[in-house]
């Protein structure tokens, strides 16, 4: 698993006002936007958007890539949720998902 500067919300905004950027490396090919006017951090993972945190809500999406290092980014930011694969299917604490779909947790 590799590890992220900030998997929270409040920590992401903190690094990003300490940096003063509102676009930041946070991890080997992981990106942290913050959008000031909305206050939405949206994290991406090789271009791809995979995840969106407001102060109240984080919801995901693989992107419509099932790998394991999507599951492993998008898992550092959702808290006691797993999100794993069994059989080539992925599946959010248990239930299948589609590797397409935005998920709220």
């Amino acid at each position: 698993m590799a590890k992220l500067k900030a998997t929270t919300y409040s920590d992401l905004v903190a690094l990003h006002e300490k940096k003063g950027d509102w676009t930041l490396k946070i991890g080997n090919n992981t990106t942290s936007y913050f959008d000031r006017d909305n206050g939405m951090i949206t994290i991406s993972l090789h271009g791809h958007n995979i995840v969106k945190l407001t102060e109240d809500s984080t919801k995901f999406s693989l992107a419509g890539w099932g790998t394991s290092t999507t599951r492993d980014r998008v898992n550092q930011f959702i808290g006691r949720n797993s999100v794993h694969q069994r059989n080539n299917i992925q599946h959010l604490n248990g239930l299948e998902i589609d590797e397409c779909s935005w998920y709220y947790v």
